[in-house]
């Protein structure tokens, strides 16, 4: 039988070789295995985006809302990455002192002063006048709008609308957080307030166990109370939707401190703001900041139709010092 014969000098070339070549072979390996695992393409963008909730929202998470539409937006974008905190008013600044900055923060009243100091000039697309209005801070127009909420009187079926609106019963709760609800009454109305001192959800539990008639609520309130209606738990709840203020609005702010990320965070803001986004604002019980209508009949078309006008809208900027002011009633 032919046998092969290698000199000691071949012998040890092949080992050389084999020695320079394995390091790529394994990372070679290595970068394959990385791809099928989803490592991410180079050039790719990150944003960051804190998700604060300031005011009860409607009937679903806003962060989750954001979610989803960032897996959407990355389908059409495959490079750009978004991913949504949700983190607290409190929480928030204290990260911010930390040295934490996040690209984008989404927020309404109440978490104005942290953002507006990291916050640079935003462009705004599709979105209401009046609500933008409410993104201006010295003349710089520091946030845009993606959705909102109003502010509806509520009571049983023991009791009128017209007895509300006229202020003879002297009965009504509010809740408040980092809202001032008291702005959406008239001075008539406010003269009936019996506590200024509770939550949203605090109101909301008081007025059903009774210890007021009528209860100045939200969007989220409308939703528990029509849907306790609609599972039998309630005979009837009447409702007069207050058109002409709110200060329950989401906004975005692009805080980001990379000046690459700019673009594709303004970018980002005109997709939420978009009527493809926008149409699906339902989804979560709140109302959209572009100028369309997304709820076609019932109870919740007529709640929008009641915003649909011109609104007077609290800067999101307003100092809390200034809030609790009104909060007190002291308008």
């Amino acid at each position: 039988m032919f046998k092969l014969k290698f000199s000691p000098i071949v012998i040890v070339c092949i080992i050389v070789a084999v020695l320079t070549l394995t390091p790529y072979l394994v990372i070679n390996r290595l970068n394959a295995s990385r791809n099928i695992l989803g490592e991410t393409p180079r050039n790719s963008a990150f944003l960051e985006l804190w998700q604060i909730d300031t005011f009860e929202g409607g009937s679903a998470s806003r962060a989750h809302f954001l979610e989803k539409a960032a897996a959407k937006y990355k389908s059409a974008n495959e490079n750009v990455y978004v991913f949504v905190k949700t983190v607290g008013v409190e929480q928030a600044e204290l990260m911010l002192s930390q040295g934490a900055r996040p690209d984008i923060i989404s927020f309404g009243i109440g978490a104005g002063e942290l953002v507006a100091p990291i916050s640079i000039d935003i462009t705004a697309q599709n979105v209401r006048t009046d609500l933008l209005g409410g993104g201006v801070f010295n003349d710089r127009q520091l946030a845009v709008p993606w959705c909102f909420g109003g502010y509806v009187l509520c009571s049983t079926d023991t009791i009128s609308i017209d007895e509300i609106t006229s202020g003879e019963k002297q009965n009504i709760g509010v809740g408040q957080d980092y809202n001032a609800a008291l702005l959406a009454l008239n001075d008539n109305l406010r003269q009936h307030i019996v506590n200024t001192e509770l939550s949203q959800y605090q109101a909301y539990v008081s007025f059903l166990e009774g210890d007021f008639e009528i209860l100045l609520g939200t969007q989220r309130d409308f939703y528990r109370l029509n849907n306790r209606v609609e599972n039998g738990k309630l005979s009837n709840v009447e409702y007069e939707f207050l058109a002409g203020y709110t200060d329950l609005v989401q906004y975005f702010s692009i805080t980001t401190a990379d000046e690459d990320l700019i673009p594709v965070a303004q970018n980002f803001v005109n997709y939420i703001t978009s009527d493809a986004v926008q149409q699906n604002i339902d989804d979560i019980g709140l109302f959209p900041s572009a100028n369309i209508s997304v709820y076609q009949s019932g109870v919740y078309a007529d709640f929008e139709h009641a915003l649909s006008g011109e609104l007077n809208v609290l800067n999101v900027f307003t100092s809390n010092e200034q809030i609790k002011v009104w909060q007190k009633g002291e308008i």
